[in-house]
């Protein structure tokens, strides 16, 4: 689906190899390979992906990932809402990472100059 080729796009090549090479990759095994990446360096996820962390949410930069754009994110655009949750915190979004896995979708509430603009798909 767009959200998992979304997610795959923006993981570092060394895993996106990994991750492409078999067939047999799903959602699941590319949600793992962030879950461990978060629980590494969530920073360094944000920085891959050209997501800068504000006290309002994230703000997407310039030097966004493809796969940040192809889901519909455009640079400017700051990041509100997960799932109906404010974000911002790294720390606390860690845990909010796991809620939304679960859901099963991504809802995503964006500030786009004056627009409110939902973004929402599928996470299989």
């Amino acid at each position: 689906t767009n959200g998992s080729a979304a997610i795959r796009a923006s993981l570092p090549a060394s895993v996106r190899a990994k991750t492409t090479s078999s067939a047999s990759q799903n959602t699941s095994e590319i949600i793992d390979d962030y879950r461990q990446r978060i629980a590494a360096n969530p920073k360094k996820v944000l920085d891959d992906l050209g997501v800068a962390n504000t006290e309002t949410g994230y703000v997407v930069g310039t030097s966004a990932s493809s796969s940040v754009l192809r889901a519909g994110l455009k640079p400017g655009d700051q990041v509100l809402r997960v799932n109906g949750e404010n974000v911002g915190n790294i720390q606390s979004d860690r845990h909010l990472f796991e809620t939304v896995v679960a859901s099963g979708r991504a809802r995503i509430e964006i500030q786009r100059g004056d627009q409110t603009v939902i973004l929402s798909f599928p996470l299989d």
